[in-house]
This record gives C-alpha cells, structure tokens and sequence, in this order.
C-alpha cells in the first residue's frame, strides 16, 4: 500500500522521508475512516 500511496502523490518525497510522510497519511487516512466508521449509524433492514 505504500507504493500506491507514493504513487499517487503529486511531489514525490524523497526515499529517506518516504517513510515518514507515508506512515503520516496512513494515519491520517485511518482516522478518516474511523470516524465515519465509529460515528454512523446502525441502520436495520435497509440495504
């Protein structure tokens, strides 16, 4: 997943900070779905 993610940057970081910067978006693209994931609703019966 984090060939995708260097992939997709616009700028690519240096391999050194790869790393870092991609550790950082994981993260941030974690707490994305978390909070989408922890605060929706549970829906019953509807698909």
């Amino acid at each position: 997943m984090r060939d995708e993610i260097v992939d997709l940057m616009e700028v690519k970081p240096k391999i050194l900070q790869r790393k870092t910067v991609v550790e950082r978006i994981l993260e941030k693209i974690r707490n994305f779905v978390d909070v989408f994931y922890t605060d929706m609703p549970e829906v019953d019966g509807e698909e």
